[in-house]
């Protein structure tokens, strides 16, 4: 009996040796497997890494590409729209040109992400009022004594004039960028406006010279051209508003003959409510560019042939669906009349 016990107790502690020797091995593989599996998952988020950081050069890349093409198709655009501008024989196909070379600047590109920082941004300032100074200057302005007049007959004048009367506008990419992103939209105007002023607070020590932005110093290098844009753009605005009024007066607004530098009437009834409105917002664009000027001490020169013109000029009635816009346009040619010569 005793020795059944022991041959028992025996086989038991045999199974339990063998038991604890195979959960042992068993372990084993669960600590190898685990180790593999841990292995495997720093090779995992090293090559994810990589990926990363190969996805970012790749998108860094193609945006170095898309930015260098972009100045590429900048600045062969604003050259083939002077070359259009200086062939287009109308002041209206002028302008349309001038608004294309306006748009073709590569601030008015930029997109806000990516490369495009508000420090890129900045530098499209400066770069732009560059070309856009040498620009002006292959029109002679100084050749041209600074002529303000709308009646020349010079194909560069007529290129200056319709670059000052399109000096507002902006290209449409830009334009749905600010609406979408609330971002400040910016016009060649705008930036001449931004260095002006600065150049009155830098007199007035308000602010130090080195303190302003590139841009703004370059300007300031070249401010008698720009303040003369200003003033062209000034007298152009009112010279439309002739032409649009009598269609007698040509296309240049030279005035043949002396018909308007003596009382005449302008026939207001043939122009439409929307007609109306928008001569009068050209006059108002007029007379805020005048007092512009002169809050900074600059000289705002009107034409005195074209003054006489408006002086003599009687207004006819106007459509009887024209009343707030009639009203409109008086209260702009009056103050207009006032300008000082």
């Amino acid at each position: 009996m005793n020795s059944n016990k022991l041959f028992t107790s025996r086989l038991f502690f045999c199974f339990s040796i063998c038991a604890f020797a195979g959960s042992g091995l068993a372990g084993c593989g669960m600590i190898r497997n685990m180790e593999e599996m841990h292995d495997a998952t720093l090779q995992v988020g090293k090559d994810t890494q990589e990926v990363l950081q190969t996805s970012k050069n790749i998108e860094k890349y193609n945006s170095a590409i898309y930015r260098d093409a972009r100045q590429d198709g900048s600045y062969t655009k604003t050259k083939d729209f002077i070359l259009a501008l200086k062939a287009e024989p109308t002041l209206d196909g002028k302008i349309l040109e001038a608004s294309r070379y306006y748009g073709a600047f590569e601030f008015q590109l930029w997109k806000n992400f990516g490369l495009d920082t508000q420090s890129r941004r900045e530098f499209h300032y400066y770069e732009a009022l560059s070309i856009y100074l040498r620009d002006l200057q292959r029109f002679g302005i100084r050749e041209h004594g600074y002529d303000v007049s709308p009646s020349s007959d010079s194909n560069d004048l007529k290129c200056l004039q319709a670059l000052a009367i399109a000096l507002h506008k902006v290209n449409p990419n830009q334009e749905f960028l600010a609406r979408s992103e609330s971002i400040e939209k910016i016009s060649m105007l705008d930036l001449i406006h931004h260095a002006l002023d600065m150049k009155k607070a830098t007199e007035t020590g308000e602010v130090d010279y080195h303190q302003i932005p590139e841009y703004q110093q370059e300007v300031l290098n070249e401010w008698e051209t720009l303040v003369y844009m200003l003033q062209l753009r000034m007298n152009m605005l009112p010279a439309t508003v002739l032409a649009k009024i009598d269609p007698r007066i040509s296309d240049s607004f030279f005035v043949k003959g002396l018909d308007y530098l003596m009382s005449w009437t302008a026939q207001m009834s043939r122009l439409s409510s929307l007609q109306i409105d928008r001569l009068a917002i050209r006059l108002e664009i007029s007379n805020a560019t005048r007092d512009y000027l002169r809050g900074l001490g600059m000289e705002s020169r009107v034409d005195s042939s074209m003054m006489k013109i408006f002086k003599n000029m009687r207004l006819g009635s106007f459509s009887s669906s024209a009343t707030p816009e009639s009203d409109r346009f008086r209260a702009a040619l009056e103050n207009f009349r006032s300008s000082k010569q």
